[in-house]
């Protein structure tokens, strides 16, 4: 009788243990979310950036490139100087870059008047850009370095054509990135920033 339940169990037992390994066999990999409470404080996920990532950055007194912010983008038109570097990077490589520079202003003052209206900005510089070919080794990071100085003008059209300077006016700063997607949403990425004139 002793043997017959002991069998018994152990034919149990075994039938459990298969079953049970054959069923989480079946399940699916866990989906974690990125919110999950059960990640430890200041454990991040990995991302994947299906786009190239760009920053600006300005030189600053002590001649070192720091982030740009709103406090750092400002340019006297008429004798300022501001260095700006812009970074592009993609772990898939870069294709190309730019960076460019656009302007209008809503007010240019000659001497003691001011003219309202719309006056391209003047002299800004021609910005810089990079190319590089699928022949080449692969390029992850791309600087391009510009100067933005005065002075900075704007003319008031008439007889004469009247000169002066950009008042209130800010000068947009674009980058571009590619990388060597060949997928239009996920190749390219561009970012503004804003300088600010006095």
């Amino acid at each position: 009788m002793k043997n017959t339940i002991l069998r018994l169990f152990t034919f149990l037992v075994v039938i459990f243990f298969t079953f049970t390994s054959y069923a989480y066999a079946e399940l699916p990999p866990p989906v974690i979310s990125p919110n999950d409470p059960t990640i430890p404080t200041g454990e991040k996920l990995p991302t994947i950036n299906f786009t190239p990532f760009i920053k600006l950055e300005v030189r600053n007194a002590d001649g070192k490139f720091v982030p740009a912010t709103p406090s750092l983008l400002k340019l006297n038109s008429y004798n300022g100087s501001l260095n700006l570097k812009a970074t592009i990077s993609d772990f898939k490589g870069i294709s190309y870059g730019r960076i460019a520079f656009f302007g209008t202003s809503d007010s240019c003052s000659v001497g003691s008047t001011i003219y309202n209206g719309s006056y391209p900005i003047l002299n800004l510089p021609a910005g810089d850009e990079k190319t590089y070919q699928s022949s080449e080794p692969l390029n992850k990071n791309l600087s391009l370095s510009v100067n933005l100085k005065g002075p900075l003008e704007c003319k008031v059209l008439g007889n004469p054509t009247l000169t002066g300077l950009p008042r209130g006016a800010k000068v947009l700063v674009q980058v571009t990135g590619k990388n060597w997607s060949s997928s239009p949403e996920k190749s390219t990425s561009i970012k503004q920033f804003y300088v600010s004139l006095t």
